[in-house]
């Protein structure tokens, strides 16, 4: 007798440490992947949503504390690929990738209104990890 045997395919959702802090002007979160995933920040008044490729649980406890002045709370979607972070002032986001890190800047909007005509250019940074350096490209 011959006996087929299926499973459904498990998916592994990977513990993200999540980990913040304030800066001049702006508030920022990092999460560190164990490998290298994409991510999309959407923007609407008073929310940010990130989506990500991959699934993952983090705590985002010990962020939320150190930047209450600009997040109020963190709400991890059910299929667990995104995160919505109601925001507590008007902010400028800005994400990039540093090799297995996402970086998510929220720039208070209300210092940059206030600089009046002193905008600079943006410029492209692009950063790169390596074995035994860190490469920021200007």
């Amino acid at each position: 007798m011959l006996g087929v045997l299926t499973a459904g395919a498990a998916v592994a959702q990977e513990n993200v440490v999540v980990r913040g802090g304030i800066h001049p002007n702006y508030a920022r979160i990092v999460f560190d992947w164990e490998k290298p995933v994409t991510v999309e920040a959407i923007e609407s008044p008073g929310m940010l949503e990130l989506r990500f490729a991959e699934e993952f649980v983090a705590d985002f406890s010990p962020t939320l504390a150190l930047i209450a002045d600009y997040v109020a709370t963190a709400e991890q979607a059910a299929d667990r690929r995104g995160v919505l972070f109601p925001l507590q002032r008007k902010v400028r986001v800005r994400n990039f990738r540093v090799g297995n890190k996402v970086v998510v800047d929220l720039y208070d909007a209300a210092n940059e209104e206030s600089a009046g005509d002193t905008d600079l250019p943006m410029i492209n940074v692009r950063a790169g990890e390596h074995p035994d350096y860190l490469r920021i490209v200007f």
